[in-house]
């Protein structure tokens, strides 16, 4: 079971600074022991925006959980940039094909999906933003780890 990672990849002195690339992580603390669990369960996601806040859960599970018999599959993604950069779109995505997207507008969002598939299914989220401040060409986005649905 995966998740994604976002970093850099810079060998000068100025390493951890040249860009907004990071891995973030969902903890109940700031511990070592809340981070390392984050990792170990996945509850983690990938953005090129460091201030950027991203949830995504079904059922009150978050991004990572690895599920079996959840037939109401309501999903909840929530989303906030501490500087103020708004949000344009999120996307909702199912075993890797793209279901739905939605427009959203503001610096905090929350968006739900619904999905009535009963088989087996991996879900994650990608939000974007409405600006481009890495200066890539695309506009900032964030992705979540998946879902697992057995």
């Amino acid at each position: 079971m995966l998740g994604p990672l976002g970093a850099e990849d810079n060998h000068r002195g100025n390493w951890g600074t040249v860009n907004e690339f990071r891995t973030a992580i969902l903890a109940e603390e700031l511990t070592r022991e809340a981070i390392i669990d984050g990792y170990r369960n996945r509850r983690f996601y990938a953005t090129e925006d460091k201030d950027l806040k991203l949830d995504f859960r079904v059922q009150g599970y978050p991004m990572g959980s690895r599920l079996s018999g959840v037939d109401h599959r309501t999903f909840e993604v929530a989303a906030c940039d501490g500087s103020n950069d708004t949000f344009g779109e999120v996307r909702f995505y199912r075993n890797g094909v793209l279901m739905q997207t939605r427009i959203v507008d503001g610096n905090c969002i929350a968006v739900s999906f619904n999905d009535s598939f009963v088989a087996a299914a991996y879900y994650y989220v990608i939000v974007q933003q409405n600006d481009d401040n890495d200066g890539n060409g695309r506009n900032d986005e964030a992705i979540s780890s998946p879902i697992w649905i057995q």
